[in-house]
């Protein structure tokens, strides 16, 4: 199931060493409007006009049509 496999990834890129690069603390909130977006080498979009704001501390999410994205 993709959600025991997606368990399964998170879990193993936790235990992953890598670099960790330390951002500042953000100051300001987080404003898009109207964002268009087709993955590199492809003329159909993705997402389409897509507006949001989000402030400090806010986590932002992109779900897919299977529910795992």
């Amino acid at each position: 199931h993709a959600i025991v496999r997606l368990g399964e990834l998170l879990t193993a890129a936790r235990n992953q060493a890598r670099d960790v690069v330390e951002l500042p603390v953000p100051q300001h909130e987080l404003r898009v409007e109207q964002l268009t977006v087709a993955p590199p080498g492809q003329t159909e979009a993705i997402l389409r006009h897509v507006t949001f704001s989000a402030d400090r501390g806010d986590a932002i999410g992109v779900i897919g049509p299977s529910g795992s994205g």
